[in-house]
């Protein structure tokens, strides 16, 4: 580097001849601050993946079913839907079912839309 002193580029060339990589510190750092969020970025990603349950709740949401439909297919009880739907509005932030449906509808790719519908 430009700013780099004679001990440093000593280091750097010693530890080139040798056969090693050589970073500095700076560059270091860096790396390491990318690679933690980088982290955080895919535990944040996965805390917002649906559950199996959730996306059964999506896809019937998204062909327009209501709770006590959607209960009775899944044989399940209409609190236990709103519970699921409660957990999947939060994981959408959405405030409201119409919401929840347009955010499912952007989740899924066009090829798998269509097949939900039917």
């Amino acid at each position: 580097m430009k700013g780099s002193s004679i001990q440093d580029l000593t280091n750097a060339i010693q530890s080139v001849v040798s056969g090693e990589t050589y970073i500095t510190q700076k560059f270091a750092a860096r790396v390491i601050m990318a690679l933690r969020e980088a982290s955080l970025r895919r535990n944040a990603e996965r805390r917002n993946e649906l559950s199996v349950r959730e996306g059964q709740i999506a896809r019937l949401l998204l062909r327009g079913k209501t709770n006590r439909e959607i209960a009775a297919e899944l044989s399940i009880s209409e609190k236990t839907v709103k519970h699921y739907m409660s957990a999947l509005m939060q994981k959408l932030n959405v405030r409201n079912r119409t919401e929840a449906v347009l955010a499912v509808q952007a989740r899924v790719p066009e090829s798998r839309s269509k097949e939900l519908w039917n």
